[in-house]
């Protein structure tokens, strides 16, 4: 079915599958009515949705085995792993990349999927922490008063501060070990950079981040308000900076809209970095995410409120 933007091809297909409910006319699909026969032409069909998801954690034979048991009629679950060549693949969970294995595949530069995505992913709990734990946290720490009580002793701001900070460090890179750990042993991941440099990226991404995070709770008015002013934030960047899927696979005018999210620039070096580039090449994003710290840093210690 072909036809432009908005002319309903979406709509009639729906329709046609028993998803929606036609304005006018009458249908038939297999000598069926999709609304008043929905069973029996469930039974009949399969629908592949334009936009979907699978519950969390779920694993590609109990996909199959789950969505399999809906219908009377079904292949067995490792028989169509055998015939789609994915037999290897019968116990990995839906997780971004994960799925897709690491075969080197020229849209990657010669790369597998989680090559490129392992440094994505690492971006991720960047942005987690900073934009939400962190601005969670200190919104909270002040509505329920711990910070009054800090801020009524001779603790100095800064030292709290420092001390939050470096917490959260190592909260930040001990989430990060794990996951990399997983990607040599199971993946086989490749590393081509210099791992004191990566590192360094990473405490730039993570500072730059943590800014934004200082900066959310020093505005908010309420730990709820923060945590949804986060999660604004941080979803919309999640998918569409390149670290939740990479920006390879992402339309042209995705990745313009990417130039404009702090993220990217955390992702465009750490990706560099990872796989040998050096700052040189990526003044752009260091200077980016410099500018985020220092910005967001300044006005976090201007509007930081301990009551």
């Amino acid at each position: 079915m072909v036809g432009p933007n908005g002319a309903g091809k979406t709509t009639k297909i729906e329709c046609i599958e028993g998803l929606r409910r036609s304005a006018a006319g009458s249908l038939k699909l297999l000598g069926l009515d999709p609304l008043a026969q929905r069973e029996a032409v469930a039974q009949r069909i399969g629908i592949q949705l334009q936009e979907c998801t699978l519950p969390p954690r779920l694993r590609a034979g109990e996909a199959l085995a789950l969505f399999g048991s809906f219908y009377e009629r079904h292949a067995g679950a490792d028989d169509l792993l055998h015939l789609l060549g994915l037999a290897d693949k019968r116990s990995a969970a839906f997780s971004f990349g994960a799925m897709y294995g690491n075969k080197p595949t020229p849209l990657f530069g010669g790369y597998g999927s989680m090559d490129i995505s392992m440094p994505g992913y690492t971006d991720l709990i960047l942005g987690v922490v900073g934009l939400l734990t962190v601005a969670i946290n200190t919104s909270s720490y002040r509505e329920s008063g711990v910070l009054r009580r800090f801020r009524a002793t001779p603790l100095k701001p800064e030292i709290y501060i420092a001390a939050d900070v470096t917490g959260t460090l190592v909260m930040m890179l001990s989430g990060m070990a794990p996951l990399l750990l997983a990607g040599w042993l199971l993946y086989h991941v490749r590393f081509e950079g210099q791992p004191l440099s990566v590192f360094l990226g990473v405490l730039l991404g993570g500072m730059a981040m943590f800014s934004v995070g200082y900066l959310i709770a020093s505005l908010a008015p309420s730990a709820r308000a923060a945590q949804v002013i986060g999660m604004a934030i941080f979803y919309p960047m999640m998918f569409l900076s390149g670290a939740g899927m990479p920006l390879e696979i992402l339309l042209a005018s995705i990745r313009r809209i990417a130039d404009f999210l702090p993220l990217t620039y955390v992702v465009r070096l750490l990706r560099g970095l990872w796989f040998g580039e050096t700052w040189g090449q990526h003044l752009l994003e260091t200077v980016v995410l410099v500018g985020i710290l220092g910005v967001c840093t300044a006005l976090a210690a201007r509007f930081l409120r301990w009551e």
